[in-house]
């Protein structure tokens, strides 16, 4: 049940940031999303394919 109040939170969280930015909050959880991926991609490096 704390995952799920955490989890709201963030949202909350993420919601206020939407507004403020101006956006609807799909549009900007999308975005923070692309940037999240990015930067695993930056840290990991990209994927490698296995034959």
């Amino acid at each position: 049940m704390n995952d799920l109040r955490e989890i709201l939170a963030q949202l909350e969280a993420a919601k206020a940031r939407a507004e403020k930015a101006e956006l609807p909050l799909l549009v900007y959880l999308i975005a923070m999303a692309i940037l999240e991926a990015e930067e695993q991609t930056r840290l990991l490096g990209p994927p490698t394919t296995r034959h």
